[in-house]
Formats: structure tokens, sequence, C-alpha cells
């Protein structure tokens, strides 16, 4: 088997240089850092040296299969660690050269040129930082691969040896050496103690040396190249805003170069006109008594609107020439700026590749409290603010603002639907209680949340509510829990028992996006609901099939009041819905005609009257 294992060690190099696109790949390494590449190439050699030596020196007891795996653990570590290294050095190195860009003196194009010599150097050292990682984890993997085949000859060797001594054990029964003899054994026993202290040594240099390696390279360098990756978007934005400043400061030139022409243009025609109004003045004056005079003043009047045209045509080349100018500079920033558009977006994309997962960002987000609320208002057909709803919004720290969607279905797939809803109740019941407090929200507004069918089913549910009731001092009355369609269609009979549980402990409850399922509205009266809420696509289907949609709306209202059901409609963003729907006996409206979602602090600076306000009515 280590014949496989040696062949596989010295054909993987051999492999490597005739196939044309893996060994381009190590000659551009190489290129780029060959200090990375040798210490990586030395690695990959190491473990072959030790097993040579090992076969060489079999008979001397060099085969330890317990050394070589250590060796062949230190030489993949150094392996990767060599890779990090390059990829570290790689990253420090565009940082580098794009900050010399930046700061580049001189004039315009000096500084322009600087810069985009810094983005070609960034781009080489983004090339060393990417090669060396990848080369490094390659011979790292065919270390450990290659090395698993040739450790089948240290365990023959073992095998080999234990035979020996058993055979051996039998044959030497009854015999005596001489003094001489006994003198030679003990000395070649010396010699194998000294040999196997001075191997033990060894190994306990390397052991420590990995020691050494696995506790300062991995998550120092982890760190600082999150460090570098934060420093090189802060300096990506700067870029961006000193191209942008002196792209403004080229237009402002340019603008005032042409208003500058533009005046002396409109200076020039006004003297040839002077001029041309004088002259002709003055050989009417003179053609009578001097004919001969005035034909030279003609003569004159000729070569001087010849010269004028000169100059005029001398002027608007000038100024054609520094508009050809202006445009090349214009065309020159954009492509510049799409450069460091594209750079930005490839390290953007390289910080979400080294970003922890989602689900673990989530998690992190609901311990830390780092999400965030907004809230809908809801009015009435008097335009009064009748309540709001609020939604969940969160801003992953890399990945930027998640949808909702995706924020749900994660934390579905990860049973977080649970602590999600109770951050989103606590957090809601704690931002009505202050308004409360302050006068601001009054008894007859209602703050919906939206409630998911794992939290509606929670044996602990009702029990967390009551709490959150009791520590914020707030009435019942002031919340509705909605639940959607689907989620009663799918569990009705939980669903059913926990929202008459839910009525009877005081809290309203809607039923969302009604009209996208198949329930019948008389099942509805098995359940203690409180309202119905039109969705949304239904409302915004009302003008474009206004009969057909008009039609279910009716039979929702006319079912609807003989259940003593309040229907609200969702997804206003019109004038026109807002009167076709009250039209037909809706009531409460929600949607971006009325207002969009806001923050806690937007929301009450909108739609709550301040101090001074209610002293002035």
């Amino acid at each position: 088997m280590y014949i496989i294992g040696l062949l596989f060690y010295i054909g993987i190099p051999i492999f490597a240089y005739y196939l044309e696109s893996a060994w381009e790949f190590i000659v551009t390494s190489f290129n780029l850092s060959p200090e990375i590449t040798v210490l990586i190439g030395i690695a990959y050699i190491y473990p072959l040296s030790v097993f040579l030596m090992s076969v060489v020196f079999k008979s001397k007891g060099f085969a330890n299969i317990t050394y070589f795996r250590s060796q062949v653990t230190l030489s993949s570590t150094l392996s990767v660690s060599f890779g990090l290294i390059g990829t570290f050095i790689g990253l420090s190195q565009m940082i580098a050269g794009i900050a010399a860009g930046m700061g580049a003196d001189g004039d315009f194009t000096s500084k322009m040129a600087s810069l985009l010599g810094a983005i070609s150097t960034a781009l080489d050292s983004m090339s060393l930082a990417f090669l060396t990682s990848i080369l490094g984890v390659g011979a790292s993997v065919a270390i450990l691969f290659s090395s698993n085949y040739l450790a089948s000859f240290f365990r023959e060797n073992d095998q080999l040896k234990q035979n020996e001594g058993q055979t051996g054990g039998a044959g030497v029964t009854g015999f005596s050496p001489t003094e001489e003899q006994a003198a030679g054994f003990d000395s070649i026993k010396e010699h194998l103690d000294k040999t196997y202290e001075l191997t033990a040594d060894k190994e306990k240099v390397w052991s420590d040396l990995y020691l050494l390696l696995e506790n300062s390279t991995g998550n120092e360098l982890v760190q600082g190249i999150n460090n570098t990756l934060n420093a090189n978007t802060g300096a990506m934005s700067a870029v961006k805003e000193e191209i942008n400043s002196l792209r403004a400061a080229q237009e402002k030139q340019a603008k005032a170069q042409e208003q500058q022409t533009a005046a002396t243009q409109a200076s020039l025609q006004t003297m040839s006109d002077q001029v041309a109004d004088s002259m002709q003045s003055m050989s009417e004056q003179v053609a009578q008594s001097l004919q001969t005079m005035a034909n030279h003043v003609a003569d004159s009047m000729d070569s001087n609107n010849q010269s004028m045209s000169e100059m005029r045509h001398a002027i608007m080349l000038m100024a054609e020439t520094n508009q050809q100018g202006h445009e090349a500079l214009r065309t020159t920033i954009n492509e510049t700026t799409s450069q460091l558009t594209a750079i930005a977006r490839i390290l953007h994309d390289l910080r979400i590749q080294m970003a922890i997962p989602l689900e673990e960002s989530l998690s992190n987000a609901l311990r830390d409290n780092a999400l965030d609320l907004v809230y809908q208002v809801k009015k009435n057909l008097e335009g009064e603010v009748a309540g709001a709803e609020a939604y969940v919004r969160w801003n992953e720290p890399v990945r930027g603002l998640v949808p909702n969607s995706v924020l749900f279905d994660i934390a579905e797939k990860h049973d977080m639907l649970v602590p999600l809803d109770r951050w989103v109740m606590k957090t809601t019941f704690a931002q009505v209680s202050a308004w409360h407090k302050q006068g601001k929200w009054q008894d007859d507004q209602v703050m919906s949340i939206n409630i998911s069918h794992k939290s509606l089913v929670d044996p602990g549910f009702l029990n967390h509510v009551e709490v959150l009731l009791e520590d914020h001092e707030l009435k019942p009355e002031y919340f509705a829990f909605e639940v959607t369609e689907n989620t009663i269609m799918n569990y009705p009979e939980e669903s059913r028992d926990k929202i008459r549980q839910i009525a009877r402990l005081g809290i309203r409850v809607y039923i969302d996006d009604f009209g996208t399922g198949y329930s019948s509205l008389m099942n509805l009266k098995n359940f203690k609901i409180n309202q119905l809420k039109i969705d949304k696509e239904i409302v915004q289907d009302v003008l474009e099939y206004s009969d057909q949609s008009e039609s279910i709306i009716r039979s929702i209202m006319n079912i609807a009041r003989e259940l003593k059901i309040q229907v609200s409609a969702e997804g206003i963003e019109t004038q026109e819905q807002m009167d076709l729907l009250s039209s037909v006996g809706c009531t409460l409206f929600q949607g971006y005609f009325l207002g969009r979602p806001e923050s806690a602090e937007q929301f009450q600076t909108l739609y709550f009257q301040t101090d001074s306000e209610d002293l002035d009515a």
C-alpha cells in the first residue's frame, strides 16, 4: 500500500506540471509571492523526506509510525498556515496600495493615473490572497491523502518487528554470552538509548512548534482578515467619495469655462457690431467729399471683419476642444467608478462568504436585541388614527436589510419562530406602554401583532402574554393578535381553542390575508373572531376587475355583518380604492396611501400631537 502512497506523492506534482491550468496557477502564485510558494513546497516535500529516511534507516530503528504521523500533521498545518499568511499579506498590500493612490499629489490627471495604478496593484494583491490560500489548502489535502497510504509501511514494519521478537525469544533460550560479547551488547544498548532520547527530543520540538502555530495563527489571523476587510470597505468608500468630489470639481470648472466662453463671444460680438456701425457712419459722412478715403476705409472694414471672423472661429474651436476634453474626463471618471464599484462588490461578496451563517446571526440578533420594529398606521373613515400594526425589520451587520420572507423562513427552519414572536411582543408592549404613559396612546386605539402558527399552539403562549400585560400595566383591549387564514385552516382544532382563550383574556383576534384561502365564512362562527382583514391582492384588483372584486368584497361584508365581525382592508394605495371599499361598508383602512411603516420616533412625530399642539387646541 505504501507504494501507492509514494506514487501519489510523486505523481501529484508531475500531474500539476503537465496540466496547463494547474501549472499556470502555481507559476502565478510564485510570481506574486515566491517566498510563500517555496515555503508551501517545502512543507509538501518534508513528509516525503521523513518517509524516505525511515526506509533507508529502517534497520536502525528510525521507522516510527507515531513520529511520522506527527510530522505529517505538522506539514499539513504549516501548508494551510502559510496559505493564510499569504492571504493576509495580499489583503494588506491591497489596502496599502489603494491608500497610496488616494494620497498622491499633483493635478487631477496625476491623481487619476496614480489611483488607476493603485487599483491594478490592488487586483494583483487580491490574486495573491486567493492563490496562496488555495495552494496551501491543496498542498495540505495532498499531504494527508498520500501519507495515509505511506503509513502502511510503518504498520508493516511494526508487525514484522513483533514477529521477529516472538521468534527470537524462542531461539535464544540457554544462550550465555561471554564477557566481551556482553560488553558489546551494553555498548549497543547505550547507543540505542541515546538514539531514542534524541528522537523523543526532536519530536517534542516539532510538537511544541505545532502547538505554537495552532495557538497563534487561527483566531488572530481570522480577526486580522476581518479587520482588514472592514478597513478595506472604508477605504473603498473614501475612494468613491474622492472620485465624486473630483468629478464635481471638474464639472463646476467646465461650467465656469463655458460661461466665460459665452461671455467672451457676446463681448466680441458687441464690439464687432459697434466697430461696424462706427465705420459705416464715418464712411457716410466723408463719402461725398473724399471718395478715395471712403474706399480705403471700406477696405479697412473688410479687413477688420475678416479678422473678427477668424477670431470667432478660433474661440469656437477652443470651446469645442475644451468640451471634448471634458467628455474624455467624464468617460475616464465613469470607467474608474465602475471599476471601483466592481471591486467593492467583490469585497462585499467576500465578506458575506466569510460571515457566520444567517441562522447563527439571527440567534445572536435575538440574544443581543439587534432587531428593529416599525409601525404602520390604521385609520377610520374620518381619517382618525385607529391604531397601528407592528412589523419586524432585521438589518444584518454584513448582508444588510434581510427581507421578511427570508427572515421568517430561516426562523421556521431553525425553530426560532417562537423566540422571534416573543421578541416582537415584548418590544411592542414596551412601546405601547411608553406611549400610554405619555398620554399619546388612547383607549380606543389598537396595536396589531402578527402571530405565527408555532406561537399560537405553543403551550406557554398565553402565560407569556399575561406576564407582559402585568409587567407593563396595560389593558388587553389595547392589543390584537393577527393570525393568517391558512393557520386556522391547517390547525383548526388547536386554533379554535387557543383563539377562544385569547378572547377570554380580553385581546382581540384578527384574521389576516383573508380571501387567499378556502375557508368558509360560516365556519368562522366557531371562532371568536373580531375582525377580518381583506387581503391586499383583492384590494389592488378592486379597480382593474371592479365588478368581480366588488362582488367578492360585498359577499364578505354581508356574511361578516351577519356574524357581527368587523371588516378592514389592507394594501390601500389610491383614493379610488378607499372610496370603493368604503361604499360597500368597510370602515378601517391600512396601506401606503395612508402611511408607510415608520420607526417609533417617526410614527410619534407623524401621528401623535405634541404637548404644544394640545395646548393650542
